[in-house]
């Protein structure tokens, strides 16, 4: 995650939660990096970043809240994927 001063912790930040299959609180990130860091501040300055700049979200899956990759996922399919006979009125390509 570039040249910043915590670029390798803010990429183990990234790998701890990208690896988790349920929203991972900062308590938990912090168990695992707090040697890393001088402070639980930077940590929440790292997060803030990530969400900045579109890498996480906060989300709640379960009834537990906290951080998640941000889906990369195209928001629409290639027209070439679309069969259009099996589209309601209400679809259309675009």
């Amino acid at each position: 995650f570039g040249k910043s001063k915590h670029a390798d912790v803010t990429n183990r930040v990234l790998d701890v939660i990208k690896e988790a299959r349920l929203p991972v609180t900062s308590k938990y990130i912090w168990k695992i990096l707090s040697h890393d860091l001088e402070r639980e501040e930077q940590l929440r300055e790292i997060l803030k970043g990530l969400i900045q700049a579109e890498k996480i979200q906060v989300k709640t899956v379960k009834d537990k809240q906290g951080f998640m990759p941000r889906s990369s996922a195209p928001h629409e399919w290639p027209p070439e994927l679309l069969m259009p006979d099996f589209l309601t009125s209400e679809e259309t390509l675009q």
